[in-house]
């Protein structure tokens, strides 16, 4: 009985380290930071983010998608064009993962939601990466958590947070950001035109700034090569799930009184282009913004094969604002 006992005491001391810890770091860092707007690269954290950004503001548009929709995507240059947004982008998060993201948006009641989409999405398995329970309730009206350990891992995701916080204390204590800075070539980091609370990556080479409302930009010394930015992609077969998935999301959004957009954004693959008609005639009630080539082969606009640096993000906010000024007229 002793040896049992034991074990148990064992057993409850590591949960609760492993539980703690965690919670503790999330906690410092959430007092370092709250004045500050500090949001967390998580599609939950984001909403949080994003309520509290746009709080008793008329908004125009809230982009959804990955971490390109964070980096490419300039607020400041829409705010001084008349517009109010909000880049709600999540590292690595795919349409799969939209209908959380999606649901949160219409609450806030914008004009339009775009739907950035990367055109490869629409070729996968439909899998989601980050879920919470409203993205499984979507899938599946009857599902309900098993174990309060799903939930816990839904709801507060311990060991994201606890790294992002970790690396922020860091930061933070060893005040980095002027050490940030002072890596980059000045002609980028005078354009800066957002309050930067945050790095991430490796000082001097592939690093990533976060900012109070919400965007992020990308930064690296080295130069990309011509031959490393785009690389063969055959369009055989859409995944029509995917498509079906895309045209309700679109819906949801419409059936709410807000205007979808559907953006294909800008890749630096070689798409083939002869079944473009193909998969855009499959896209229904939204209009499609076809700019998976825009300036694709323009390597100085480019950190790395997917993201944009801030010479990119800039044309590519402004071809944006351009559009949006049509689709209004």
């Amino acid at each position: 009985m002793k040896k049992y006992k034991h074990i148990i005491i064992i057993n409850f001391t590591i949960i609760f380290i492993a539980i703690c810890i965690p919670l503790l770091t999330v906690l410092i860092a959430y007092n370092l930071h709250f004045p500050d707007g500090y949001f967390y690269e998580d599609k939950y954290f984001r909403a949080i983010h994003m309520k509290n950004t746009l709080e008793n503001k008329k908004t125009d548009i809230i982009f959804i998608g990955s971490s390109r929709t964070q980096s490419h995507i300039s607020t400041y240059l829409f705010k001084q064009h008349g517009c109010e947004v909000y880049t709600y982008g999540r590292p690595a998060m795919k349409l799969s993962d939209f209908p959380f993201a999606i649901q949160k948006s219409i609450d806030i009641k914008p004009r339009y939601i775009f739907l950035m989409i990367d055109l490869d999405d629409l070729y996968t398995e439909i899998f989601m990466r980050f879920p919470t329970y409203e993205d499984r309730k979507f899938y599946d009206s009857s599902f309900s958590y098993t174990t309060y350990n799903e939930y816990l891992s839904d709801k507060f995701r311990i060991k994201d947070l606890f790294r992002q916080s970790k690396k922020f204390i860091i930061n933070k204590l060893l005040n980095r950001h002027d050490e940030y800075l002072a890596a980059y070539d000045k002609n980028l980091t005078n354009q800066i035109d957002c309050d930067i609370i945050h790095w991430r990556g490796n000082i001097g080479k592939r690093s990533t700034a976060l900012c109070t409302n919400g965007n992020t930009i990308a930064f690296d010394n080295k130069v990309l090569k011509s031959e490393k930015l785009s690389h063969e992609y055959h369009s055989e077969n859409i995944n029509n799930k995917k498509i079906l998935l895309l045209n309700r999301l679109v819906n949801e959004i419409k059936n709410n009184g807000i205007i979808p957009i559907v953006v294909l954004e800008p890749a630096t693959y070689n798409f083939n282009r002869k079944y473009e008609q193909t998969y855009v005639n499959k896209i229904v009630n939204a209009k499609v913004l076809h700019l998976t080539n825009f300036e694709n082969k323009n390597t100085p606009l480019w950190v790395d094969i997917n993201h944009m640096n801030i010479n990119g993000r800039k044309v590519y906010t402004q071809k944006l604002i351009s559009v949006f000024d049509s689709i209004q007229k």
